[in-house]
């Protein structure tokens, strides 16, 4: 239990720092490189827009850019225009070398309005290690 609540809160620091853009040589930004987060249907077409209570996939592209395979964490978290974070989720997997992986994850927005949308890429919760910058994009819900 104690090791569990040891990788939550490193997990919770590295959201604080990667939130605050204190992203120091701890981060390797070019260990892997997600793409934007876009909003996409269950059938993986981009979404032009968005209604408030519309499912949504939120969509990123990880790239290994490493000549071996490496286990990844994809962190997506959508943040509402005060700033405050209202839905965060991960996926884990292995990336081949060189390789890329499609991760997504379902979300239905409550209210209209604007949302920063942001992922990041960390090794995994135990031995964290951060493998990329935050990368962030805007989706604006009607």
């Amino acid at each position: 239990m104690a090791g569990k609540i040891a990788a939550i809160t490193l997990f919770f620091a590295a959201i604080m720092v990667l939130g605050t853009g204190f992203i120091g040589a701890n981060a390797d930004d070019s260990s892997t490189s997600p793409t934007p987060l876009e909003p996409k249907d269950q059938a993986g077409n981009t979404l032009s827009s968005v209604s408030s209570g519309q499912l949504v996939i939120l969509s990123t592209d990880v790239t290994n850019n490493n000549p071996e395979p490496t286990k990844f964490t994809a962190i997506i978290e959508v943040r509402d225009a005060k700033g405050v974070t209202l839905f965060l989720g991960w996926l884990a997997g292995t990336l081949n070398p060189d390789g890329h992986n499609g991760v997504g994850l379902s979300w239905a927005p409550k209210e209209a309005g604007t949302y920063q949308l942001r992922t990041f890429v960390i090794s995994g919760f135990q031995d964290l290690e951060i493998l990329s910058l935050v990368k962030t994009s805007e989706l604006d819900v009607s």
